[in-house]
């Protein structure tokens, strides 16, 4: 079972969906264009009879899906994280995996804050992005090579 809230358009939702043949993804954003075009997205794809899409993920909507023995948690709510993942709730997801988007332009101590809710039950990975202007510096592409440096 794979749980993507704050979906989007889809993207992983569906991807998984793609790959993992026999996976239930529940797809969950409050955007009602994004609800509209994940929904389209499952449907062209062949794979909108095991999306089961919805607009709200509650802890309580969170709590009372059946995860399985194993389940994937993609989390990229832009604040709403700190509602989902608290000490009282984090419990039921010991024996699943997460990967939570944290949103420190939001709150700087955002990151901190959730690592130490999860970090009681699971092993924490942290993986820094690198923004766009360092990205234009350090990352050789030959589709790269020809525009200047503020063009990329």
């Amino acid at each position: 079972m794979i749980m993507d809230i704050g979906c989007a358009e889809g993207y992983y939702a569906i991807g998984l969906a793609m790959r993992i043949s026999g996976a239930t993804v529940y797809a969950f954003d409050t955007n009602a264009e994004a609800t509209a075009l994940y929904r389209a997205m499952a449907e062209r794809n062949g794979v909108s009879s095991r999306v089961v899409t919805d607009e709200f993920c509650s802890p309580e909507t969170r709590a009372s899906l059946d995860l399985g023995s194993r389940a994937l948690i993609v989390c990229d709510c832009e604040g709403f994280d700190g509602t989902l993942f608290t000490k009282q709730t984090v419990g039921i997801l010991a024996d699943h995996d997460a990967l939570v988007k944290l949103p420190d332009f939001l709150d700087s101590e955002w990151s901190s804050s959730i690592r130490d809710v999860l970090s009681e039950t699971h092993d924490i990975h942290a993986v820094k992005s690198v923004d766009n202007l360092e990205k234009a510096r350090t990352y050789v592409y030959a589709e790269l090579e020809r525009p200047t440096h503020p063009q990329r």
